[in-house]
């Protein structure tokens, strides 16, 4: 059997020493068995943000990213300005009718490998800010379309009655306030205790004219309306 000699197993054995560094040399970046995802609404002004950076063959020191607006088979892709080494965007009109992906670069020991997601849906344009329309019945403080009258005998010993006159907004209560004027209806003064839709005339009264403030209420507000006065009381 013939002796290997000394340089041949010398050689032979820096031959293996340097097989770990060769190997390392040759060896492929990394790539994504599972991709990066995106997470948000695919509309203007919305943010869309990556959910995962995917599931790569080799752990990254670092991750890279750059969004990208594109046609729907993926053909036809730019850039989205400002939107590189940033993981969101915010979605702009510039992007409306084109799909997004985000391309994440794993930066690994072996150098780095890229992978993108999957496209998001066709960008939409932004929702218009809706126009307020009319308001429905019942909106808003009453308000007076007719005015307050006054029903009975301008006498004294006899009882005058208020009604409350038309509203519209929906009042849900009214209030009453009698007020005695001047024979030619100048200098109104509230009466005392006066606040119901009735009023019995006494003496006092007479030679007075008298009308009747409604207000009326509900859960936007209130508002009031006076009668036209009554006859001179006698």
């Amino acid at each position: 059997m013939r002796k290997l000699s000394i340089t041949t197993f010398l050689l032979a054995a820096f031959s293996f020493a340097l097989l770990p560094t060769i190997a390392s040399a040759t060896s492929t970046p990394p790539f994504a068995y599972s991709p990066p995802t995106i997470s948000g609404i695919a509309q203007s002004g919305q943010t869309l943000q990556v959910a995962s950076d995917g599931l790569w063959t080799e752990s990254a020191l670092s991750y890279g990213y750059n969004w990208r607006d594109c046609d729907a088979a993926l053909t036809a892709c730019t850039d989205i300005a400002g939107a590189t080494n940033t993981n969101s965007v915010v979605l702009s009109d510039a992007d409306i009718g084109s799909v997004v992906i985000v391309v994440v670069t794993d930066y690994g020991i072996s150098g780095p490998g890229t992978a993108h997601s999957a496209p998001t849906a066709v960008v939409i344009a932004a929702s218009p800010t809706p126009t307020p329309g009319p308001k429905p019945p019942g909106a808003g403080i009453p308000a007076n379309t007719s005015l307050p009258t006054i029903s009975g005998k301008a006498k004294s010993k006899s009882q005058l009655t208020a009604k409350t006159g038309r509203w519209i907004n929906g009042p849900t209560s009214y209030k009453y306030q009698w007020k005695s004027c001047t024979s030619q209806n100048k200098n109104c003064k509230a009466i005392l205790g006066a606040t119901k839709n009735k009023l019995m005339l006494s003496k006092k009264y007479v030679g007075h004219r008298l009308v009747v403030t409604v207000t009326a209420v509900n859960t936007s507000g209130k508002a009031s309306a006076t009668s036209k006065a009554s006859s001179v009381i006698r």
